[in-house]
């Protein structure tokens, strides 16, 4: 787990689930807590076929997903397990801070001509998108491999303004990442037509067109400087040179830039790296993974798969089975002795519930920037 982390904001979002969790209790059977229990407790009731969203799952029957019943109130839990994160990176605000504070403003415009699809994630001169709030997709995007334009700057660098490097690309056997690539590519393909249908955008996939918005799917040769072969953890780095200039390097300073950034689970070590970067008004505008290049297929597959489901606005875990692909499905220790029975070796699917989650983001109801109250009343309704 990650060592410098906020812990109040997650508390009053645990706090605020409980007492969520009481008030819908008062009018729905209470929650099971086993096998055996969920026969005894869904045994009067009436068996339902997966809703179009949450809105739509009648509030007194059963929706059997996957072979796991829900009563309506436990989708809309799993619903603000998925779809808030109250994360806070101590490292990112001390960074950016000691950082970019310092910058002179004609140093911070130069950057900004340099990167500026960069730019307003650190600086927000306006105003920054709410935290602890709904993010999602609200235009056409774009899937690719690799960095905006590279980390190449869009203007002329002078010798003592700030250069971005991808620092993994050295370590990489480009041979065998161009492969993976062929390969992941073939399946992303296979993806787009469900997401398409479940966010009602036209989401588009080109692995050479880094320069749209979008979810940027990085590969990196994680076994020298990270903490698991999944996530990068604390060894991160940012390398200073005399101010005003700063050395940025990809992927290690990511955590370290983004003050505003919403990271995916960020409670486990063995599932996907990634990160959300909303605008102000909490409209998704990209989305980074990285990912080893080095896994096998399946697992490599299952990654890619967890990493553009999570990308279109989903950062935290399912609790109800790891049998779930927005689950921690990788983490054995996130589960007791009955569940992680269940795991097994391959990745889940993108299933029923994952796919029931991402079309309750999407519909109309949910607006970008709400709060887990506001949603609540919302699905409840």
């Amino acid at each position: 787990m990650f060592s410098l982390r906020n812990k109040l904001p997650a508390l009053f979002v645990v706090i605020g689930f409980c007492s969520v969790l009481l008030w819908l209790a008062n009018d729905s059977v209470a929650s099971s807590q086993g096998p055996d229990d969920t026969v005894a407790v869904h045994s009067s009731a009436t068996t339902r076929e997966m809703p179009p969203s949450i809105t739509d799952a009648d509030k007194s029957a059963i929706t059997t997903l996957d072979g796991v019943d829900f009563y309506r109130h436990q989708l809309i839990f799993e619903f603000l397990n998925t779809a808030f994160s109250a994360f806070v990176d101590d490292k990112s605000i001390s960074s950016f801070f000691q950082c970019f504070s310092r910058m002179p403003d004609l140093g911070r415009q130069a950057f900004k001509r340099s990167y500026p699809w960069l730019y307003g994630h650190i600086y927000h001169d306006e105003s920054s998108p709410k935290h602890v709030a709904i993010n999602k997709w609200t235009q056409a995007f774009t899937i690719s491999f690799g960095y905006p334009n590279d980390l190449k700057p869009s203007t002329p660098m002078g010798e003592r303004e700030v250069v971005l490097i991808n620092s993994d690309l050295p370590a990489i056997d480009m041979v065998a990442n161009n492969k993976i690539k062929e390969g992941v590519g073939a399946y992303i393909q296979q993806l787009l037509p469900s997401l398409r249908n479940l966010t009602n955008l036209d989401i588009t996939f080109d692995p050479q067109q880094t320069d749209k918005l979008g979810i940027k799917i990085i590969f990196v040769n994680a076994t020298a400087h990270w903490e698991t072969p999944y996530k990068r953890g604390d060894k991160s780095s940012v390398v200073n040179s005399e101010t005003p200039s700063i050395l940025m390097m990809f992927p290690e300073a990511a955590r370290l830039l983004f003050p505003n950034a919403v990271y995916f689970t960020p409670e486990s070590m063995q599932q996907v790296e990634g990160f959300l970067l909303p605008n102000k008004n909490n409209e998704l505008e990209y989305a980074f993974c990285f990912i080893a290049y080095n896994h096998p297929k399946l697992i490599l597959e299952g990654l890619v798969r967890e990493c553009i489901v999570r990308s279109l606005g989903l950062p935290g875990a399912v609790k109800n089975s790891p049998k779930f692909l927005l689950s921690k499905w990788n983490d054995k220790q996130s589960w007791n002795n009955y569940y992680q029975k269940q795991m097994t070796a391959a990745p889940p699917p993108f299933g029923e519930l994952d796919r029931l989650l991402v079309k309750t983001l999407y519909s109309p109801e949910i607006k970008t920037g709400s709060s887990p109250q506001t949603i609540v009343k919302t699905l409840h309704k």
